[in-house]
């Protein structure tokens, strides 16, 4: 069957009108789609993406809230203390100090029977004034035999016999003198004195006690109370935190009394055993007021330091 041409021509205009409100659809999706924002990338890839352009997350600033602290413990011990013996043998006549006395270098503590060392200084003083005697009259007869050789009335061996009787006769001397020296120090040696001022820790002697010097026989224990030491413990993994003047305070809490002092000294050796090492503390207790063998608890505060002074002292070590 022939359409006509108005049919023909009604068909085209619909056709061109279809292709003209299908393209325009078309055309409105992609303006809209085009007019969304994009989607944020994914964490794994804002990551990626920064570590490909070298950019670095930023350092966490400390707070500024304070340094760490840490609690440790430990026992005061006399700066010095010894067991002080006799530099004598003998008996021991009087000990005339008792525990807690306070004495001062050079007071006597304690005397030994210095009979014998008596009798033996005087035998050598006697020794001493032979031997006086016996060189005079060898410096007269060496002197009379000299002036007899020299006008030549008597032969060369004889002048030399009397040379060496002078010469013998000084040598005497001077052996005498030296044991008369052993027995004087002998007699003083019955005499102890303090090595320094102290106090009395112990008595370990009783008069009527024999005492000898090998092997020694300690009188008494002295400790030095002036200036003590506080000996800490402390775990390996404070080792290299602590140093030499960081602030401790110290408290004795059986006492009632706080002080605030420093770090004297860093033994920087750990026990196999317990893992620590030894922090001391000295104290100065001129006052009396600490005893040894008090407990402390201490707080200790390491000193900020920069990281200048930390290379410095790492350069220090190495130089070393």
């Amino acid at each position: 069957m022939k359409l006509n041409k108005t049919t023909q021509r009604t068909g085209y205009a619909a056709a061109v009108i279809a292709l003209a409100l299908l393209a325009g659809c078309n055309d409105a999706q992609g303006r809209d789609k085009h007019s969304l924002p994009a989607e944020p990338p994914s964490k794994p890839a804002a990551t990626a993406a920064a570590s490909a352009s070298g950019a670095t997350r930023p350092a966490v600033a400390p707070t500024g809230a304070g340094r760490e602290t840490h609690r440790l413990t430990g026992s005061t011990t006399a700066e010095r203390q010894s067991a002080v013996a006799a530099k004598g043998m003998g008996m021991l006549d009087k000990l005339l100090v008792k525990e807690g006395d306070r004495v001062k270098k050079g007071d006597i503590i304690a005397r030994l029977d210095g009979t014998t060392a008596a009798l033996q200084l005087r035998q050598a003083q006697a020794a001493v004034a032979t031997a006086k005697v016996q060189v005079a009259a060898a410096d007269r007869e060496h002197k009379r035999y000299a002036s007899l050789a020299q006008d030549g009335a008597i032969a060369g061996a004889q002048l030399d016999q009397a040379t060496t009787g002078r010469d013998g006769a000084h040598a005497g001397l001077a052996q005498a003198e030296a044991a008369a020296a052993m027995a004087r120090q002998a007699l003083a040696n019955s005499v102890v004195t303090a090595p320094y001022d102290g106090v009395v820790v112990q008595r370990l002697k009783a008069e009527g006690e024999w005492v000898t010097t090998m092997p020694p026989s300690p009188l008494i224990v002295l400790a030095d109370t002036t200036t003590l030491n506080l000996n800490l413990q402390a775990s390996e993994h404070l080792l290299t935190e602590v140093r030499v003047g960081d602030a401790v305070t110290v408290d004795f809490a059986a006492i009632g009394k706080q002080i605030e002092a420093e770090v004297t000294r860093v033994v920087p050796v750990v026990q196999p055993m317990t893992r620590t090492f030894t922090i001391i503390i000295e104290l100065d207790n001129a006052s009396g007021e600490l005893s040894p063998g008090l407990f402390a608890e201490v707080t200790l505060v390491p000193a900020d330091r920069k990281p200048a002074d930390e290379a410095a002292t790492i350069t220090a070590a190495a130089e070393k």
